[in-house]
């Protein structure tokens, strides 16, 4: 069980996802991944789907990413913190950061491109996919006390394995494995936003009812 002095070091990063809205802006990212394996089944036989395939993971986390998290920082600034406040967070800005940004959206796509050129592990793709971000969803729940997170932890894994075992195509399969855990994203999202709004209102209401 965690002490609490690493609760309270948590707390902000908690109050991060508490309302929901990180969960949506991460699920744009998922649905830009999902869209990019799509946008591979379209195009004719050659070395662009490879390229798209590989560019589209970047083009999510650095691209869509960065909008996401403007976008999810406007509505906190709108809706959140004048609920429950405003909590400063240390953002590590530096290359290091940058370069950690990149090494996932690299690997991501390297990952899948490497698994993909295995015939025997192709029909596969989806599970280790759904099994490798479940665990990081697995983790997040563990250090952030997050229930749904868990429950999107299982989903990852149940989705991705349910996935390979239809062994559609390699990018129909990381198509609908994106898309599935983008919507689930969206759904756990905006309940928790929801249940946020219901349990809290704003601060100058709350001062106006008085302790």
């Amino acid at each position: 069980m965690p002490s609490d002095i690493e609760r309270a070091m948590r707390r902000p990063w908690r109050y991060w996802f508490e309302d929901g809205l990180a969960e949506i802006g991460i699920a744009a990212i998922f649905l830009t991944i999902g869209l990019s394996f799509y946008l591979e089944t379209l195009l004719p036989p050659g070395p662009l789907p490879a390229a798209v395939g590989m560019l589209g993971p970047l083009a999510a986390v650095f691209g869509v990413g960065r909008l996401a998290g403007l976008a999810v920082r406007n509505v906190k600034a709108r809706v959140t913190y004048r609920r429950t406040g405003y909590v400063s967070y240390r953002r590590d800005r530096s290359a290091r950061h940058a370069a950690q940004r990149f090494a996932l959206g690299a690997a991501i796509g390297a990952l899948v491109g490497a698994l993909a050129a295995l015939p025997a592990l192709q029909m596969w793709v989806p599970a280790l996919t759904g099994i490798i971000i479940g665990g990081g969803f697995l983790y997040g729940g563990y250090r952030l006390e997050l229930a749904r997170f868990h429950l999107l932890a299982a989903f990852s894994m149940v989705s991705g394995t349910l996935v390979a075992l239809a062994r559609w195509d390699t990018n129909v399969g990381g198509a609908a494995y994106f898309a599935a855990m983008g919507l689930a994203l969206i759904v756990s999202g905006a309940a928790a936003f929801c249940g946020y709004l219901r349990a809290t209102q704003p601060l100058a209401e709350a001062e106006d009812h008085g302790p």
